[in-house]
């Protein structure tokens, strides 16, 4: 086997373990203020970040989308999750990469309102 072929196996091998992420938050009108929001809990929790007494805190925002990205907590400096992707697309996997490129094309949401309610759902 050739150095080449033992190197990319390598690093496709570390590019497939979990990576710590830090998310985002949405801080709409209608979400629910301070520590009473759920979305604000996970957002600290995930982040480290305090929680605003007076702020509304609506959605925890998963992905690439420009609003609200994530980032690759990789011990230095962080780096978007859209950029640490295009340096290495294989870590979307074959069939991803295949069908939608070097890109995430899924924005998963956790909306937290008055109710208290969770919905998932995913944007292109």
């Amino acid at each position: 086997m050739e150095l080449w072929d033992k190197n990319m196996k390598k690093k496709r091998k570390r590019s497939r373990r979990p990576v710590r992420l830090r998310c985002s938050v949405k801080n709409y009108d209608w979400g629910i203020v301070g520590r009473h929001s759920k979305a604000a809990r996970l957002f600290a929790l995930n982040s480290g970040s305090d929680i605003d007494p007076a702020k509304p805190y609506a959605e925890f925002w998963i992905g690439t989308h420009e609003s609200g990205p994530s980032y690759v907590d990789s011990g230095s400096e962080p780096v978007s999750l859209k950029a640490w992707i295009a340096r290495d697309p294989s870590v979307l996997g074959d069939k991803v990469v295949e069908k939608w490129g070097a890109d995430l094309p899924l924005l998963v949401q956790g909306t937290f309102g008055w109710e208290g309610f969770i919905n998932t759902g995913s944007s292109g």
